[in-house]
């Protein structure tokens, strides 16, 4: 799941399409068991770092994991 989260964070994207995307119910435990460890890697920020509760709060990769989705030899 967390391939397909990268995967389509590429463009700025919020949660709640994320988990549309992804066929996710619980938005805890989405958030919780996905976005947060890819956000403690680094491949995933906040595009308004300084409003983590802002309910316009979207996701896009970092360099970091950019980087990790263009390596053909990580897919």
């Amino acid at each position: 799941m967390a391939a397909l989260v990268l995967l389509t964070a590429r463009e700025k994207v919020s949660l709640e399409d994320l988990m549309f995307k992804l066929n996710q119910t619980n938005k805890s435990r989405f958030r919780n068991d996905c976005i947060k460890p890819l956000m403690v890697l680094d491949y995933l920020q906040y595009t308004q770092a300084d409003r983590p509760n802002s309910g316009k709060q979207k996701y896009i990769l970092t360099p970091k994991g950019r980087a990790l989705i263009e390596d053909e030899k990580t897919f």
